[in-house]
């Protein structure tokens, strides 16, 4: 294994694993796991853990919303960043 694919097996950290645990059912944790993994590989290793929280907090314990706004971090994490903490709540959810 090279050195960046050691650091994307272990770019989950401790506060990520829990979140994943407490928000997302046992069969979907597997899944969102890999999704947070594939935006971690293409990621600045500064803003990933930061990046993967607000995309746990956007998908509301779905794995298809963990997929997609996975989908949009790797286009641009800033939109994720901007949609989990800085809009309103009403609007958060729209798409």
């Amino acid at each position: 294994m090279s050195g960046h694919e050691t650091e994307v097996a272990q770019a989950l950290t401790p506060t990520v694993r829990e979140r994943i645990a407490s928000d997302f059912r046992p069969a979907d944790q597997p899944l969102v796991e890999r999704e947070l993994q594939r935006y971690a590989a293409s990621a600045d290793p500064r803003e990933i853990e930061r990046v993967q929280l607000a995309i746990l907090e956007l998908a509301h314990g779905n794995g298809g919303k963990a997929s997609r706004y996975t989908d949009d971090a790797i286009r641009d994490y800033r939109d994720v960043l901007y949609r989990a903490y800085y809009q309103n709540d009403g609007a958060r959810d729209r798409g």
